[in-house]
């Protein structure tokens, strides 16, 4: 099962107290990034979102969308082949 909220690639502090501290990006924030990095090279849509801070603001909006559906597809069940 994959949690969105995990962390994606984690670093692992340990204290004296042995309490652990887990730093990085969720997975949730990485594929949304990733999604992002993908829907910001495509002329076709940067072009739509035609330099305003709505039109970014959209753009992040559906890669958020797009990493939230991944999840969610991740976890659900497959059929045995």
């Amino acid at each position: 099962m994959t949690n969105g909220n995990e962390t994606a690639y984690p670093e692992v502090q340990e204290t004296p107290q042995f309490n652990r501290h887990t730093y990085g990006l969720t997975k949730r924030e990485y594929f949304a990034a990733m999604i992002l990095s993908g829907l910001a090279g495509n002329s076709s849509e940067t072009s739509a979102a035609a330099d305003t801070a709505s039109g970014f603001k959209n753009l992040a909006h559906v890669a958020v969308n797009f990493a939230d559906s991944l999840i969610e597809e991740l976890n659900t069940p497959k059929e045995s082949l």
